[in-house]
């Protein structure tokens, strides 16, 4: 017992902790460096190779397999001490499981080695110090407090992340929901501790008030709001528990210090990721079956009249969609024009294989949405570059009784991170505007068929 008890001070766990990710990145480094890669801290969010960490180069396998089989006495011992100092500060077990979450688990780490255990709770001061001073003493007044201040330092981290660094990413998407959810509840508690339900509600209070103010202050469009308010909502609601636990104790500095911390981690983020390597490059695909053959389907497919108003919610709301297509010339070299709500496509053919196969790049891409804001035209900078089609195509099979099966692809890369959520929105809407695409091509050549 007494050796658990050891292991479980937060001394302790940070100095293991420490080191024992020192000497995992030496020999990390080292196994890299066997197969020909700089192998470098951040490769751990952020691998040294394009495409998601399910589609490895066959030619790195070996080197993860290796990486993989180096790190498992470091995961069990990591695993072991994580539990421990979760029982030690009074948290469900069940939260060892963010171990395995990149950057949650480094957040996770900074939590337990402030967080203090139950054994050093003490008495807490009557008279309020420092930044208490400035928190009304009234049980009102101060959870309003914490729902208001928030706000602006998560305006102040958008500021700095979109227009200082020009990133979009972790920082910005994770970071900063986190830091506005902690500081809620350890605000509102400053002067007497508040129910979890209480800490919880003025952390979700404090999310809608920073996503009002950006809205306000024209930083951002609802609809953006909107897509990224999920993540947000989960990374606030970690924060909210983390800053939870910190009010309801009296061993009132590590408040102060890991609120500090979590701060200065989110422009730190953002700067890190200034080093970040080329999105990946994605595909999305998208199919339908028309009652006329492939030679009436391509006349259709290589230009098109204007199409219908849209119905759909998501381009209703602002996001581009195809309203027509032309082309001038024919054969490879000709050029395509796409046009959108907020302009054109451009795409010059590199494959004619008539009527089987349509290929072209994308060498100019449009604005992808407009601004769902109440002060009309919002020119937010993610609307331009951030999202990239590099290359399309539409492909025609033959089927039985003169129809034909034709799929429409998109390859994009965007500037977006964290890049499996934002890929998400990404293919839902990219497949929202194949499928209009392609309802309109079946009309056009079921008509002229």
């Amino acid at each position: 017992m007494r050796a658990i008890a050891w292991l479980s001070r937060r001394e302790v766990y940070a100095v293991a902790g420490v080191l024992l990710a020192l000497v995992k990145y030496l020999i990390d480094r080292y196994v890299a460096a066997w197969y020909g890669v700089q192998w470098l801290p951040w490769h751990y969010w952020i691998l040294p190779h394009e495409g998601s960490p399910l589609q490895v180069p066959d030619a790195l396998r070996p080197m993860y397999l290796t990486l993989l089989w180096t790190s498992a006495p470091f995961a069990l011992v990591g695993l072991t001490l994580t539990y421990l100092r979760l029982r030690a500060v009074g948290l469900h077990g069940g939260w060892v499981l963010l171990f395995f979450v990149p950057l949650l688990n480094v957040m996770l780490f900074l939590s337990l080695c402030l967080l203090p255990g139950r054994e050093l709770a003490v008495a807490a001061s009557a008279g309020a110090r420092g930044w208490r001073r400035f928190v009304p003493r009234d049980e009102r007044g101060s959870w309003w407090a914490g729902a208001l201040l928030p706000a602006p330092i998560g305006v102040a981290f958008c500021l700095l992340g979109v227009y200082g660094f020009q990133q979009y990413g972790w920082g910005l998407f994770v970071g900063a929901p986190f830091a506005v959810g902690l500081l809620a509840p350890v605000i509102a508690g400053a002067h007497a501790p508040r129910t979890r339900g209480e800490s919880l509600a003025v952390a979700g209070t404090a999310l809608l008030m920073w996503g009002a103010g950006l809205l306000l202050l024209a930083l951002e469009g609802a609809l953006c709001l909107v897509m990224a308010a999920p993540i947000a909502a989960v990374l606030g609601f970690l924060g909210a528990v983390v800053g939870h636990m910190l009010q309801a104790r009296p061993n009132r500095p590590s408040t102060e210090w890991l609120s500090l911390l979590v701060l200065l981690c989110v422009p730190a983020l953002m700067g890190a990721e200034k080093r970040l390597t080329q999105p990946p490059l994605y595909a999305v695909s998208t199919a339908v079956e028309i009652d006329a053959p492939p030679e009436v389907v391509w006349r259709s497919v290589i230009a098109f009249p204007p199409l219908p108003e849209p119905t759909e919610l998501p381009f209703r709301l602002g996001i581009a969609y195809p309203t027509e297509a032309r082309i001038e010339g024919t054969g490879v070299g000709a050029c395509r024009y796409c046009v959108f709500s907020t302009g054109a496509f451009v795409e010059p053919i590199t494959v004619w294989d008539a009527p089987r196969l349509l290929r072209f790049r994308v060498v100019e891409n449009p604005p992808t949405l407009v601004e769902l804001s109440p002060y009309g035209h919002l020119p937010t900078p993610h609307a331009h570059g951030y999202f990239v089609a590099e290359q399309g195509e539409f492909r025609l099979t033959p089927l039985p009784n003169n129809r034909t099966r034709l799929v429409g692809t998109t390859w994009y890369r965007h500037n977006l991170y964290p890049a499996f959520y934002w890929r998400w929105w990404c293919d839902a809407l990219i497949h929202q505007i194949h499928r209009r695409v392609l309802r309109h091509i079946k009309a056009q050549a079921e008509a002229h068929r």
